[in-house]
């Protein structure tokens, strides 16, 4: 290990003891909260987890919040993005996950930094009575009720810790989950289990595409659209070839003729869609295909779209298990009743 991953490696171990030896406090919440995080940089698949669970919540009777950081938001501090009737903030302001989270979720959403002054929001000004907190598991200063930890095959790959890494924690640290997901096919039990507590629970998931929609109809995503035999792809995620692959078995006779990736969370501005639709036009393509994360950053260039004849076409994703549902479906209620 480098000098530099060590150090870092030192910094997590410390900080972890103080929680684990109790001389940090873990605050509470006035309603029970579920984590979903990751130990690894990039996309695990945390967004359609939080969706699964929240949707879970509520097949329950419960009414669950969403509450993240708001990576790349302009704003700080503690903010209620939507109250699950109005939008309060626009995607500048608190990010595009949070505002992905409104649109398709419809329930309240908050962003903060310190996720105790965001769970304080959503109780005082909503009737929440369940907290999902989106890449929580490194935030240890708010208490949690359930501890849902993703793999995915780049977190087993590669094993070194930031900055020479892919690493936040050490495996080691998967010992504190309740939950592991196991998000990728080429993520095995035996690569996991050795760091998980025999009482934690194990599973897979997969990631499905569902049918497109139109980018207008982002807020209402029952309205389908039929993908083009030719289409440009957008994305501006952590895995841009998955988004691909799986665009490729969704709509097998759709032909990608140009993919245009974009970093992770890139805020999308004028001459970016004005580049879109060039090579759009360039390919004699009517039709860009794109994720729901984007599409909410996409949302204020419908117009500029639509002036140039091109469809924008929004792919959801949704999760389900493959085996162990009702195990999680199980020990998520006991948890909350807890």
């Amino acid at each position: 290990m480098g000098l530099l991953s060590a150090l870092y490696g030192a910094m997590i171990a410390r900080r972890n003891a103080r929680y684990d030896n109790g001389r940090a406090d873990m605050q509470r919440a006035s309603v029970p909260v579920v984590s979903v995080g990751n130990i690894s940089v990039g996309g695990t698949g945390k967004t359609p987890t939080v969706h699964a669970i929240v949707r879970m919540l509520q097949e329950h009777g419960y009414a669950p919040a969403v509450l993240l950081r708001g990576y790349g938001r302009s704003s700080r501090g503690a903010h209620l993005v939507y109250d699950g009737n109005e939008m309060l903030m626009n995607v500048r302001q608190a990010g595009d996950e949070a505002i992905l989270h409104a649109y398709a979720l419809h329930v309240p959403v908050a962003v903060a930094e310190r996720r105790i002054s965001g769970a304080s929001c959503i109780t005082e000004r909503t009737s929440a009575n369940v907290i999902v907190l989106d890449d929580g598991f490194q935030h240890r200063s708010i208490y949690r009720d359930l501890d849902v930890v993703l793999v995915n095959e780049a977190t087993i790959a590669d094993q070194r810790l930031l900055p020479e890494g892919r690493l936040r924690e050490p495996l080691t640290s998967l010992a504190r989950a309740d939950v592991v997901i196991l998000t990728q096919n080429g993520v095995t039990e035996q690569d996991v289990r050795p760091y998980m507590r025999d009482t934690a629970l194990l599973l897979r998931s997969r990631v499905k595409m569902r049918s497109a929609y139109g980018l207008a109809a982002l807020a209402d995503i029952q309205r389908s659209m039929d993908l083009r035999d030719r289409v440009v792809a957008v994305t501006a995620i952590a895995n841009p070839e998955r988004f691909r692959s799986s665009l490729r078995l969704l709509s097998e006779p759709t032909e990608i003729v140009r993919h245009m990736a974009f970093q992770d969370h890139h805020r999308f501005r004028k001459r970016d869609v004005r580049m879109m639709i060039d090579v759009a036009t360039a390919e004699h393509v009517d039709m860009i295909v794109t994720t729901e994360k984007d599409a909410v950053k996409l949302l204020d260039h419908a117009e500029s779209f639509s002036r140039a004849g091109i469809d924008v076409a929004v792919v959801p994703l949704r999760l389900s298990f493959d085996g162990g549902a009702a195990a999680f479906e199980q020990l998520l209620l006991q948890r909350i009743a807890r």
